[in-house]
């Protein structure tokens, strides 16, 4: 009975350390010193990432970019193994902990993209359809305000020397 007792006191204190190992990673990963890297890697990269063939095959350049990923990560995260002293084996399970136990973690699947080449291909492809999506938009924003500056010059052309009334009702 002491065992057990024993065993569930420690199987605790694990669970609580894995907890803020967590919660210290979510306020890491919100800061600059993380999020800046990663959001820069992916915008510059989510153009070069091809299109799995039908069989499933992946292109050398996905796993070349996924490389670079892995070893940007990597050194990212360095930086938060430092700064709470930690091993990074500890890391891993405090992260595993957290996807098993559903922890709101929102830079998880930054992280287990950086291990996993199917995880890293499906954020790349997200970020891309993400990115075309919003460069769509500005286009259609872009011929919006041209089309309506063009039509604003032909009105200044065919209203040249023309006397300009801004009230109607106004007489001369």
């Amino acid at each position: 009975m002491k065992n057990q007792n024993e065993n569930e006191i420690k199987n605790e204190e694990i669970i609580k350390g894995y907890f803020n190992i967590v919660m210290n990673f979510e306020a890491f990963g919100s800061s600059p010193d993380f999020t800046t890297p990663i959001q820069e890697f992916l915008f510059n990269n989510c153009s070069k990432i091809e299109e799995a063939k039908q069989n499933g095959e992946q292109s050398i350049n996905n796993y070349m970019l996924f490389k670079q990923y892995s070893e940007l990560m990597d050194k990212t995260l360095e930086k938060f193994l430092d700064m709470g002293n930690l091993e990074p084996e500890v890391f891993i399970q405090a992260l595993q902990f957290a996807r098993e136990e559903n922890l709101p973690c929102s830079f998880l699947d930054y992280v287990l993209s950086s291990i996993e080449f199917e995880d890293f291909y499906n954020l790349m492809m997200d970020y891309k359809k993400m990115t075309s999506k919003e460069i769509e938009e500005e286009a259609a924003h872009v011929k919006y305000m041209d089309d309506k500056l063009k039509k604003d010059e032909e009105l200044i052309k065919k209203n040249k020397g023309k006397e300009i009334r801004h009230d109607k009702n106004k007489k001369k």
